[in-house]
């Protein structure tokens, strides 16, 4: 009833700003209402498109923190018909109050319920013609549901507005058409609030005007295409500093502006500075950053992580591993945005895989594996769970770490791993710069096809089992070296039914006598067996030593040529001056020994195949050696320490 009755008193209101009366009767208001529903009905195309494309919107807005959380506003929006159109749908909260509706001097009818705005054209707009009106509101916008699309806060020396629109709240404070098909063109964003305190926005600020001894204005304007859910505004007692980002072999420079509270002033000078070779990394890794013709920022805000608000991110605070999530987001989200919120992982998994990537070359190799390993361990503290999102209504499920940020990043890895740095950071490129998705939407099947491009490869397979299925594999590998000859038997289960096999290259580095091997095996199916030819002897076996693989391991294994039959015995070992080697059942014929580079140091040949010999140790220093030895049941390693 409630709802109902604010519904009419919208309607109640429009009626007597257009006609100028006063309308009584409740009959009447609903034959009125009754009368605009059937019309509208007709109108309108009857399936669930907007039939409009979107060009400029103009935010005209009025805040002021330190008083209320009232937000007065006029949006003007000017559009492209794509049918023959006399009434037009935009997205609005039907917690604020439609005041009025105009078209040039033309007053429009409206009606706003079930949170959406229904307006009357008047004169019918032909397909492909533009043309545009201005939305009169006001109120006391809602938190919504998500992460608090409008909220009033304070910090330590002031108070904010702020607001963060991902993923449906943008109609919580601004009409708009609040979608993932549609990006305005260009934004003009004007805000009035009290003088002390400044506004931060998308794009670049071109004016800042008292109005008069109260009240200053700030206009942003922003001449990229941007989503709605990427339109943001903070108010608050900032204090603004500038840096600037210069890139490798090019003459250009980027202003990295940032607006922070006074107390965090003097520790946000020095930390934002790591913004800067995050940028020159991810320009050198994916492409020119998507905004360069205006800036790249942050403002502080008191929500507590951060927001990839177009061009000027909105953080909590200045952490290495904030900065560089929601820098990545410019390139992936914002320059490029997932075309359906089952797309997420485009955004947020590539946000976190490029944090990561922050680790490799900023950090080093130890960190990233590091890394790595902690994300690992996260999403297989449970045996299920898909990147893919099947309730995307569900806030929790859609932004869920363990899956949508962490595996999703780990799953780009991956296909790292399978391809090669060369074709997956080649296909990457290409999908960011494709004209068909730069500046737009983008689907994982989207993103897929730039990546089987690149490498030739059908990866339906991969993206089946990774992005929709659920789970990781776990590998039994058991290995036997027997003279030169490696036999590894790899058999694989999978942690969730969903996935009955994961198709993936398998690193195993054998530590050995003299040097370490790493071999790739490559199963094609969950039980299969691999022999290799090796010049080392393999005394233990580590599983994907460089982190590359979702997955866990058990292995087991063992060399029958160091010390497993008893055939072959050296001693004393520790040796001295002199050291015995000798067989009961075998003839030897040759004794070598080798530094743990496999530099032969000493050989004896034994031409008549004794059943043992003596070794001269007096021309080695201390140290570890490797003996081979070569008999008549084969060839056997053992480590030899001389003191």
């Amino acid at each position: 009833m409630r709802a109902c009755f604010f519904t009419l008193t919208l309607l109640f209101t429009g009626y007597e700003s257009l006609h100028g009366q006063l309308l009584t009767g409740e009959e009447l208001i609903k034959s009125e209402q009754r009368g605009f529903t059937q019309s509208r009905t007709l109108r309108s195309n009857s399936s669930n498109d907007y039939g409009y494309t979107v060009h400029h919107q103009t935010l005209n807005l009025q805040v002021n923190p330190n008083v209320s959380d009232k937000l007065n506003g006029a949006v003007q929006m000017r559009f492209r018909a794509q049918r023959n159109m006399d009434t037009l749908r935009l997205d609005l909260r039907d917690e604020l109050k439609v005041l009025k509706v105009t078209r040039g001097t033309d007053t429009l009818r409206w009606e706003h319920r079930n949170h959406q705005l229904f307006i009357i054209l008047k004169n019918r707009v032909v397909t492909g013609a533009e043309d545009s009106f201005s939305v009169h509101y006001s109120g006391n916008p809602s938190r919504g549901s998500g992460f608090g699309y409008y909220v009033r806060d304070n910090h330590q020396t002031g108070n904010i507005i702020h607001t963060l629109s991902q993923p449906y709240g943008a109609p919580y404070w601004w009409p708009c058409k609040s979608t993932l098909d549609d990006k305005l063109d260009s934004v003009d964003i004007l805000v009035s609030t009290a003088k002390g305190l400044r506004v931060a926005s998308n794009g670049l600020l071109t004016e800042e005007r008292d109005l008069n001894d109260s009240t200053v204005l700030f206009h942003w304007k922003h001449r990229y295409p941007i989503a709605p859910y990427l339109v943001a505004i903070a108010v608050s007692n900032y204090v603004p500093f500038t840096d600037h980002a210069h890139f490798h072999n090019r003459k250009d420079s980027l202003p990295v502006l940032n607006y922070v509270f006074p107390q965090s002033f003097s520790s946000a000078r020095v930390e934002a500075l790591q913004t800067l070779p995050m940028l020159r990394l991810y320009d050198s890794l994916f492409g020119e950053y998507p905004f360069m013709k205006e800036k790249y920022g942050h403002a502080q805000f008191t929500w507590g992580g951060g927001m990839e608000h177009q061009t000027m991110s909105f953080m909590v605070n200045f952490s290495w591993d904030l900065i560089a999530h929601e820098l990545a987001h410019m390139w992936f989200g914002d320059g490029v945005t997932c075309g359906s919120w089952e797309d997420l992982w485009l955004n947020e998994g590539w946000a976190t895989y490029a944090n990561a990537l922050c680790y490799e070359f900023l950090k080093g190799k130890p960190a990233f594996r590091a890394r790595l390993e902690d994300m690992q361990k996260y999403v297989m503290s449970q045996p299920g769970g898909s990147v893919f999102p099947t309730d995307t209504q569900n806030i929790g499920r859609l932004f869920d770490g363990r899956l949508t940020y962490n595996k999703g990043a780990l799953v780009y890895h991956m296909l790292r791993w399978q391809l090669g740095d060369s074709l997956f950071f080649a296909g990457v490129r290409n999908y960011l710069a494709s004209p068909a998705h730069k500046y737009g939407f983008a689907r994982t099947r989207d993103f897929q096809h730039f990546m089987e491009d690149a490498s030739g490869q059908n990866l339906s397979p991969f993206f089946k089992d990774w992005y929709i299925g659920e789970g990781y594999p776990t590998f039994n590998i058991d290995w036997l070296m027997t003279g030169t000859k490696l036999k590894v038997h790899v058999k694989q289960t999978t942690s969730h039914p969903t996935v009955q096999y994961f198709d993936l290259k398998i690193p195993v580095l054998f530590k050995g006598i003299p040097a370490d091997t790493l071999l790739v095996m490559s199963p094609r199916d969950g039980d299969e067996s691999f022999e290799f030819e090796l010049n080392t002897q393999v005394e233990d076996a580590m599983f994907d030593p460089d982190q590359w693989l979702l997955a866990q391991s058990v292995i087991t294994g063992r060399n029958a040529n160091l010390g497993g039959s008893g055939s072959i015995q050296v001693y004393p070992n520790p040796g001295r001056a002199a050291v015995q080697v000798y067989s009961r059942n075998q003839r030897i014929s040759l004794v070598e020994l080798c530094d743990l580079s496999g530099r032969q140091l000493l050989s004896k040949s034994l031409p008549d195949g004794l059943y043992g010999t003596e070794l001269d140790l007096r021309s080695l220093s201390a140290g570890i050696y490797v003996m081979r030895v070569t008999a008549s049941g084969g060839v056997y390693f053992t480590k030899f320490e001389v003191q």
